[in-house]
């Protein structure tokens, strides 16, 4: 509703400059720009040093904007700065007490830090407050895991698959508790489960092919997924490059080679697979001439 055109939500007796609101709006829209960069940047290319550049850019212009600081923090976390990502966080909850995700946030820093009781507590208070938050009880299940109660694990790692049933964290998670117990069969079916549900998405599928990689009797069907993922997605690097190992692993060097050089059309290329290709085509040639 609007009083004679103007807005109704502006007091009628606040002072405002004649370009006050047109700078306010271009602020607004500088903070979305640099942070829409920065996501593109994480989402094309990974790269989350230069993402997490654009984000501070907002937070120097702006330092209450939350939006910026939460992504900055998880930035920080994908490169290891787990100190810098903790004291972000601890400044967004100062900001907003109540926000359970930024709290959930930092108790991944501490698991991330080995600080399994203090992960704990935060995933315990998260838990209670939201019963079906899935990822809330695979956390919290990976700091019981690392306590050593793996009975407690393993009971929250099933209620996550139950909650969520194509929630791949909590499968793998699961499936990975199942192989330190010894239930190798039940552990595959999880992994299983996972890469299926995974099939035709990006993160997931790359994260989940990072799990089953290792594991021989999976390799079939990882490379599968991955196969797909680089048809709709042919500039994930990472993804290549695991093709490349696993191509590489079960003795097939031309796809690994192939792999390595779809890997090279993404700018900047690490120069690494340039001496990788050189390297697998020396021995081609070496084994041809046997």
């Amino acid at each position: 509703m609007s009083l004679d055109g103007r807005a109704a939500n502006i007091p009628e007796f606040i002072n405002i400059p004649p370009d006050g609101i047109g700078r306010i709006v271009e602020r607004f829209l500088d903070d979305y720009n640099f942070i829409r960069e920065g996501d593109n940047l994480i989402a094309t290319f990974r790269d989350y040093k230069k993402a997490a550049e654009y984000y501070e850019k907002v937070i120097r212009a702006n330092p209450g904007n939350v939006e910026a600081r939460v992504r900055l923090g998880l930035a920080c976390i994908e490169l290891g700065e787990m100190s810098r990502a903790e004291q972000t966080f601890l400044a967004v909850a100062k900001l907003q007490p109540s926000n359970l995700d930024v709290h959930a946030y930092l108790g991944i820093v501490y698991l991330g830090t080995r600080r399994y009781a203090e992960a704990s507590k935060k995933f315990e208070s998260i838990v209670e407050k939201r019963p079906r938050d899935v990822d809330a009880h695979v956390n919290l299940g990976a700091a019981y895991a690392n306590q050593g109660d793996l009975a407690r694990a393993e009971t929250l790692f099933r209620k996550a698959v139950r909650l969520g049933p194509g929630n791949v964290s909590a499968l793998v998670s699961l499936g990975k508790l199942l192989e330190v117990r010894g239930r190798h069969e039940e552990a595959r079916k999880q992994f299983r489960a996972a890469l299926n549900h995974a099939r035709g998405t990006t993160g997931d599928a790359l994260y989940v092919a990072k799990e089953t990689a290792r594991r021989e009797e999976l390799a079939k069907e990882t490379i599968s997924v991955l196969r797909e993922l680089v048809r709709g997605h042919p500039h994930c690097g990472p993804a290549h490059v695991l093709l490349s190992k696993l191509h590489l692993r079960r003795g097939d060097i031309d796809s690994a080679i192939q792999a390595l050089k779809e890997a090279r059309k993404i700018k900047p290329t690490p120069p690494w697979i340039e001496a990788k290709i050189t390297e697998l085509k020396e021995r081609k040639r070496r084994e041809q001439g046997r």
